[in-house]
């Protein structure tokens, strides 16, 4: 066994014989990006070995690292195997820093028509709280929980806001409360989290975050081929990802002095990979062709048993998908254009890492899917990178002079997609991009 430190994070952690340092690094908290998830396919994941001891360079390395930079201990972390201790420095565009989201529609209306229901009721001690239940209650009302029956809130002088779901009892709440929502946006990449208030429509708040899965890979397939290959690797992206949901959730109501118990709703929108990570279903099938998925339909599950400590008897709905790769996410943008009513032919595109693309003709839908992924995010450019500080995300060619624009302004350290999408529009203009797509500088 050798040990290897991570610069600048001045971090150790111990290499076993079969472990590549990718393994190394995300078994001891140490950040590197790794697009392909770690199959030797992209270039994200360059490292230098410093004071030696770099290990010997795979054939791949040495056709994409120049004979200059293998002798200066430059190799792909997923690549290399250290036999020995090492020092390892990370360059800032192989670190997976936070990345810019930008979250849209914080002050989003829309008219409500939630699942859940409130009735107000007064009972002045536990054995008449059936009996007011059902006062205000008229249709077939599902035995209430034990757990949410001990969990009345006290000193409220008898008054309570029953709070039901298609006859189910989900929580019993002060006679003031006020009742939320939380609508989620489960991206490969980024998901939004949005705090909405279930009786005025109104998104009282919203936050995007990183997903947590971005270690095992920046894409779909990488993250299908992990969970295939490590049977642990499944659980671990579903539990990240739900614990850090609940983080989120957690953090918007602390900023807005809100009870988590007031939370009685929840949906769930992402892609068919993202749908089944999260609630720990296998992925198996969507590796292979035709790609099917583990289960198309919606699906309601208890908030609980997904790490979300919200009202108690609380469910989350998770969108149902079309197929393996045109998901929930893609069914919540057609339910949201209302396509069902649509009488023009419209083009639908939902662009992201994966990208799901719908003809609307003639009250027909046809889906389509592609990976967008390694182009936004330089996947597989020598210089490409996420769009975090530091991404050259703007270029202008003027009077021959290059112009670019990072973001946060700092000095630039690699080049994000919406970079690399002006880089070629800014030399096609220029006279200097052949047919064949090759820059022509002297």
């Amino acid at each position: 066994m050798s040990h290897i430190t991570f610069e600048p994070d001045d971090i150790t952690g111990q290499c076993n014989p079969k472990d590549t340092l990718l393994d190394v690094a995300r078994r001891s908290g140490v950040s590197i990006a790794s697009s392909c998830g770690g199959r030797g396919i992209c270039k994200s994941c360059i490292v230098q070995f410093r004071e030696g001891n770099a290990p010997v360079a795979i054939k791949e390395d040495v056709d994409f690292f120049s004979e200059k930079k293998i002798g200066q201990g430059w190799r792909r972390a997923c690549c290399s195997s250290p036999k020995k201790d090492a020092v390892v420095h990370i360059p800032e565009a192989t670190r997976v820093a936070n990345a810019r989201i930008c979250i849209d529609g914080a002050d989003a209306w829309t008219s409500p028509d939630p699942v859940v229901e409130t009735y107000r009721i007064v009972a002045d001690d536990g054995a008449d709280l059936l009996a007011a239940v059902k006062s205000v209650y008229d249709r077939e009302l599902k035995p209430i929980s034990p757990e949410i029956l001990q969990s009345m809130p006290k000193h409220t002088k008898g008054k309570f806001l029953l709070v039901a779901r298609f006859g189910e009892v989900i929580s019993i709440l002060p006679s003031m409360s006020k009742i939320y929502g939380v609508a989620i946006d489960l991206g490969t990449t980024n998901i939004g989290v949005y705090l909405v208030n279930l009786r005025s429509g109104k998104t009282i708040a919203a936050t995007g975050i990183e997903n947590p899965q971005l270690p095992f890979g920046g894409d779909l397939i990488a993250r299908i081929t992990k969970a295939k290959r490590n049977s642990n690797a499944l659980q671990e992206m579903s539990l990240l990802t739900q614990n850090k949901i609940n983080d989120s959730i957690m953090g918007l109501c602390e900023k807005q002095a809100i009870d988590p118990a007031s939370i009685v709703d929840i949906v769930i929108a992402g892609n068919t990979a993202m749908h089944h990570i999260f609630i720990g279903l296998s992925v198996d099938g969507l590796g292979l062709s035709p790609f099917t998925p583990s289960m198309a339909g919606p699906l309601d599950i208890i908030a609980k048993d997904t790490g979300l400590t919200i009202a108690l008897g609380a469910y989350v709905h998770m969108l149902p998908n079309i197929a393996g790769f045109v998901g929930g996410d893609h069914t919540a943008m057609l339910l949201g254009l209302r396509a069902d009513r649509e009488d023009r032919t419209v083009i639908a595109l939902d662009i992201g890492t994966n990208t799901e693309i719908s003809l609307i003709h003639k009250g027909k839908i046809t889906s389509v899917s592609c990976p967008s992924g390694p182009a936004l995010e330089g996947g597989n450019i020598e210089c490409g990178m996420r769009a975090a500080t530091g991404a050259i995300e703007k270029v202008n060619i003027s009077n021959g002079e290059i112009i670019l624009k990072t973001i946060a302004e700092v000095p630039p350290i690699g080049i994000c997609g919406s970079g690399v999408i002006d880089i070629l529009a800014q030399f096609f203009k220029s006279g200097e991009l052949s047919q064949k797509g090759r820059i022509m500088l002297d």
